[in-house]
This record gives structure tokens, C-alpha cells and sequence, in this order.
């Protein structure tokens, strides 16, 4: 019956992100895969901590759109997210929580909390950092960089990763303390939270150190992003071909679910 009410309550949810376009048409696809599987196999127990992501992460993404737009971020300036965006930040989550349905250990819980932790951190961090009236600093050497570059960081950034990561490990830890699958402990909020925060600042130090980058043919500004304008090609200038934003979203979020699993 979960798997039956999780494809409706996927389908719901995803016809109205995408109305309300926080979601592109393959991003909707995505999304509601990834519902239907987290609900289907975890109810509604483990779908309110990643509908609390996705709903603040969409309305944040919102926030100061004319400015984003202004410093050409690929994937927070207001544009719908695409499909590669929804499973970089959902897949590890998404794996943890198949882990627990067929363990039902606790620990494939706590990981499902810090991939989804991570992924609130460095979507926070972004959506509100690149707002801050100071200019980010490289978290490598500390040189100033624009606004909105990969692998800055600024202090109203930090301290939005620290509130996105603990608010949703707090709210997790609260509904399935409820369904009896893990106690609510100080303890285990701060580790938890502690991974989420940690896993941005890998997130940040792939972003100075070896994330590409490439200008566009089309506008020739250079862009995190492929492609960036459309019906234009982009050429690589710095850092791993294959390792985009997204890339670094996917292996932040992996590396988040193996360190809970390693620390337990």
C-alpha cells in the first residue's frame, strides 16, 4: 500500500513544483522516481525531513533571484532544477533509506539524516550566502573571489549551512523519534548535524580546488555550468572535466552517508 500512495503522493508534489517551477520537466521526472522510492519504502515517516529540504531549498532559491540571475549561477539563479540536480542531492539520501528498509538498523537512519543534512548545508549556504553584502573568500588561500564562485565561502554562508543542516536533522530526528526508528538524542542531533556542516565544507574545498569550470561560445562568460546558453557549446578551462557541481553534490552527499556509517 506504501509503494500505491507513494507514487500518488509523488506525482502530487511534483505537478505542483513543477506549476510552481521549482522543477523542471525532467527534473519533475526525477523527483517523483525519488519520492515514490522514499515513500514507498520509508512512508511518511522519512518523506517529511526531504519534503522540508526541497520546499525550503525551492523557496530560498526565490530569494533575491534578480541578483543571482546577475552573477550567472548556473543552478541557483531561479531557473526550474533540472533532473542531474534532483538526483545529486537526493540519490544519497535515497540509498541510505533503501539500506534501512532492508536492514532496519539505525544507522542506515542516521545516514539518510546526514546525506539529507549535507545537501540542506550547501544548498543553504549557496542560496543565502550568495547574498551576503561581503565578498566570499577562497577557502583554500583566503583570496577574494566573486560572488556566487564555487569554493568561496562567507560568514552569513557558514551560518546558513550550520541552521539548514541542523533544522533538518532536528525535524528528522523528531518523526522517526515518533515511528520509534531512532531516539531523539542531543547527542546524536550534534554528530548528525555535525556531518551535514562538515560534508559542505568538502563541498566548498572540490569547488576551489578541482570542480571545472568553462566559458560559454555563446556569451563568453565563464560558467560552472553545461550547457549555459542554449543552442551554445561550452569549453573547459580549469579543474576535472567530469567534476561539475553536481558531481561534487553527489560525492559531498556520499561522503556524508560513509562517515556516519564508519563513526557508528
Amino acid at each position: 500500500m506504501n509503494w500505491l500512495l507513494g507514487g500518488t503522493f509523488a506525482a502530487v508534489v511534483g505537478v505542483l513544483a513543477y506549476q510552481a517551477r521549482f522543477l523542471s520537466a525532467d527534473g519533475t521526472l526525477a523527483a517523483g522516481l525519488l519520492g515514490w522510492v522514499i515513500f514507498g519504502a520509508g512512508g511518511l515517516t522519512f518523506s517529511v525531513p526531504i519534503l522540508l529540504f526541497f520546499v525550503t531549498s525551492s523557496l530560498l532559491s526565490k530569494v533575491g533571484q534578480a541578483n543571482k540571475a546577475r552573477l550567472r549561477l548556473h543552478a541557483q539563479d531561479g531557473r526550474p532544477r533540472n533532473a542531474r540536480q534532483v538526483l545529486a542531492n537526493g540519490l544519497p539520501a535515497t540509498a541510505a533509506l533503501l539500506g534501512w528498509s532492508v536492514t532496519q538498523t539505525p544507522v542506515w537512519a542516521e545516514a539518510f539524516l546526514a546525506a539529507l543534512a549535507a545537501a540542506t548545508a550547501d544548498t543553504w549556504a549557496t542560496e543565502i550566502g550568495v547574498l551576503a553584502k561581503a565578498r566570499p573568500r577562497s577557502i583554500l588561500d583566503g583570496r577574494l573571489l566573486e560572488p556566487g564562485s564555487s569554493g568561496g565561502v562567507t560568514l552569513l554562508g557558514t551560518t546558513a549551512a550550520l541552521a539548514g543542516a541542523g533544522l533538518v536533522v532536528a525535524i528528522g530526528l523528531l518523526v522517526l523519534a515518533a515511528s520509534g526508528v531512532l531516539p531523539w538524542t542531543v547527542p546524536r542531533l550534534t554528530l548528525l548535524t555535525g556531518v551535514g556542516f562538515g560534508a559542505q565544507w568538502l563541498d566548498s574545498l572540490l569547488g576551489a580546488g578541482w570542480q571545472a569550470r568553462f566559458r560559454c561560445d555563446g556569451c563568453g562568460q565563464e560558467v560552472e555550468s553545461r550547457p549555459h546558453c542554449p543552442g551554445h557549446a561550452v569549453t573547459k578551462q580549469t579543474g576535472l572535466n567530469w567534476l561539475d557541481n553536481d558531481a561534487v553534490n553527489l560525492l559531498t552527499g556520499v561522503a556524508a552517508l560513509l562517515a556516519v556509517l564508519v563513526l557508528d
